[in-house]
């Protein structure tokens, strides 16, 4: 066994290899009474509680199925080595986890759509002892990126779950806790999705001002199960979906246009072209679904498109993002596993950095 700077037992370190190395996925609990064995904003470590109820309750209500902070629970744990906050070009390393809603309704477990995603600031150190020991478990390097290959076949008392959760109480808490956002789901029906954001010192936080709009949130709203969608305000972004928001506008564009647009939506999906500083987040969490319509639709295609995400890794995208009000990005849809492709892209992006610069020879 290593250790890490904190003393923690965290197993033989690894050198990332796979997607789900820097992206992990929890599986869902198979039982009600594992719903616990995923950390919640009050679990605590060294540096504190996950998420402090100071800057919860300054969240809107995320879920009208499921809102108190006792209901939220981790399903999602990323590794970023060089975020740029702004126009900063400095790298800021960094640990974020993806927290949803569960409730448990009628002895089942059932995830709401809705997230919160927080993120803490690392040293390059510490985050290199990390990345190496979530790599040290078992991965399978070709995988597409899903639900944790090692999770998935030891459950949430395996030894990998049981060692990432005190890694995570390791290095994430109230003391290190840098920026916040969420998506809320407001109705259940006609969907209506809300997002935003704070930065954080403390307990005292900023508004984050949402890139090419000069707004604190911004909202999206579908209209039945069919493609009817409309973002507010109007997005203003020169890459942007919203082509895709409707279906009689895309069968209705002519086909100079339905490219532009395609186009726009590969660059969304490609971390090279933007970052949550340069786009808004509608766009980012409906991108996916837009790119699928386009396929479907018009019969567009990536192939060979020099707007499109290259790697070589596999960047599948194998659940399901087809549908235009599944809006989540890493997490759950009901109980199915959602990855968006801009997810994939980034968690690729980060593995290939990992590699060259933190993990080089």
């Amino acid at each position: 066994m290593a250790q890490d700077a904190g003393g923690a037992i965290i197993g033989e370190p690894g050198t990332p290899q796979a997607l789900h190395d820097v992206s992990v996925l929890w599986p869902l609990p198979n039982e009600v009474n594992k719903v616990d064995r995923l950390l919640g904003p009050s679990s605590a470590g060294a540096k504190g509680e996950l998420l402090p109820a100071s800057i919860y309750q300054k969240m809107p209500q995320l879920s009208v199925a499921a809102f108190a902070r006792e209901n939220i629970r981790v399903v999602g744990v990323r590794i970023d080595p060089c975020f740029r906050f702004g126009t900063s070009t400095e790298c800021s390393n960094q640990l974020r986890l993806v927290m949803q809603p569960i409730r448990v309704d009628e002895g089942k477990v059932a995830p709401q759509d809705a997230a919160v995603h927080t993120f803490y600031s690392l040293a390059r150190d510490q985050l290199k002892v990390l990345a190496g020991a979530i790599a040290g478990h078992g991965s399978e390097p070709t995988r597409a990126l899903g639900v944790h290959p090692t999770l998935a076949s030891e459950g949430l008392d395996g030894t990998f779950a049981t060692r990432l959760r005190a890694l995570v109480l390791e290095y994430a808490g109230a003391s290190n806790l840098v920026r916040a956002t969420f998506m809320q789901r407001t109705n259940s029906r006609q969907g209506t999705w809300v997002f935003g954001g704070f930065e954080i010192s403390g307990n005292s936080t900023t508004d984050i001002t949402i890139a090419t709009l000069g707004v604190k949130t911004q909202e999206f709203t579908t209209v039945g199960f069919v493609v009817q969608g409309s973002a507010t305000p109007e997005l203003k972004a020169d890459d942007n979906p919203s082509l895709f928001f409707n279906e009689s506008s895309v069968t209705a564009a002519t086909a100079e246009k339905a490219q532009a647009a395609y186009d726009g939506v590969l660059r969304v999906l490609n971390p090279e072209k933007h970052t949550p500083e340069t786009i808004d987040c509608v766009s980012c969490h409906t991108a996916t679904s837009s790119k699928s319509i386009g396929e479907n639709l018009r019969a567009l295609n990536a192939t060979n498109n020099a707007n499109a995400y290259k790697s070589t890794f596999d960047l599948t995208v194998t659940t399901n993002t087809k549908r235009s009000d599944t809006l989540r990005a890493f997490g759950y849809f009901d109980v199915e596993p959602v990855v968006s492709g801009r997810v994939v892209n980034e968690s690729a992006s980060v593995l290939a950095y990992l590699q060259r610069e933190v993990f080089k020879p």
